[in-house]
């Protein structure tokens, strides 16, 4: 059974601490910190791109897609340190699936499916969903 998802957007305290920056957060908005933590990016080559049947030219960068992976835990990591507990999963994608609907097809489908369920999942999730 999948998880609630959640988002892992960063505040930018949290983008300046994440790379190490110790001026303030003010000072630090002038420097182009990462949305997101490092690593939870992912990178597809081009072996990938072609068992997946795509193509980069196909997207335009920010769009938003949906995936679906089987993974393997390949790693599980417990520390205490000076700076603090540190825990660490380290997963191996074993299959993986890739939402290649237009976006606008898939948000005409998700609103109907609101429609019928009473509900919006934007209004539930937020604009950064």
């Amino acid at each position: 059974m999948a998880s609630k998802m959640v988002s892992l957007k960063m505040t930018a305290k949290e983008a300046k601490e994440d790379m190490g920056y110790p001026m303030s957060t003010k000072a630090a908005g002038k420097i182009d910190l990462p949305k997101y933590p490092y690593d939870t990016k992912l990178r597809l080559g081009t072996d990938v791109l072609e068992k997946l049947g795509i193509s980069p030219a196909d997207y335009k960068v920010g769009e938003t897609l949906e995936i679906t992976a089987k993974v393997e835990v390949c790693a599980t990591e417990m520390s205490e340190r000076q700076s603090g507990e540190r825990n660490c999963l380290e997963l191996q994608i074993t299959d993986i699936a890739l939402d290649t609907k237009p976006k606008k097809k898939a948000k005409a489908e998700d609103d109907h499916l609101n429609s019928i369920a009473g509900g919006s999942a934007e209004s539930e999730l937020g604009e950064d969903y």
